[in-house]
């Protein structure tokens, strides 16, 4: 019994260090094996995912590194939601008028819409034990999940951008009138100066 004991703690602490001999090679890319044409089907189906694991958590971290820019980039994108928003109820005693007053409402609260679904595509649960292709799957899934959030973040960022430019240039050319206004002021300053040193010389 004790012996059986040993082999399976000798396992358990051999388990670890297999995991990590096998990361160490899928990070050299089998430079040090021989290369990938000397590996096994199995090997090659667990690089396969250990490499497309990679890249979801590269995509998912591509909101991290819109907040590491910081200034406005640094705010929460996507908002905690309490609850949904119902607006203007409508009940059955209100007279037509009224009613087309709270459609009208609605509408511009943008609340007769229906709402997307969360979830972009449903996804089938997994078997007991999933081959490499179904893990692949998965991660691909999450990787198009993670860019779509990620092409709306810049689609907002862009729009938000517009916005800014079209606000600027306004601003810019109201600053232009201004500026034509103080070089009049002071133009009508120094004149009032200059007659009140007449006034005072005489």
């Amino acid at each position: 019994m004790m012996m059986i004991v040993m082999r399976k703690d000798s396992l358990s602490s051999l388990k670890p260090s297999l995991n990590m001999d096998a990361k160490s090679r899928y990070r050299s890319e089998f430079r040090d094996c021989g290369g990938a044409e000397n590996q096994s089907v199995q090997e090659l189906e667990s690089y396969a995912v250990y490499k497309c694991q990679e890249t979801t958590k590269t995509v998912q971290g591509g909101e991290k590194l819109l907040g590491s820019l910081g200034g406005i980039f640094s705010r929460t994108w996507k908002p905690k939601k309490s609850r949904s928003i119902t607006g203007p109820v409508i009940t059955r005693v209100e007279s037509p008028k009224r009613r087309v007053n709270h459609l009208e409402t609605r509408e511009k609260l943008g609340l007769n819409h229906f709402h997307k679904p969360q979830s972009r595509t449903p996804r089938e649960p997994l078997p007991e034990s999933p081959d490499a292709y179904q893990k692949l799957e998965v991660e691909k899934a999450k990787q198009d999940d993670g860019l779509a959030d990620l092409s709306d973040l810049l689609s907002e960022l862009k729009n938000m951008a517009v916005d800014m430019g079209t606000e600027i240039e306004r601003q810019n050319n109201g600053l232009d009138h201004l500026q034509d206004d103080v070089d009049e002021l002071n133009f009508r300053v120094k004149q009032s100066n200059q007659r009140a040193l007449r006034l005072l010389g005489k």
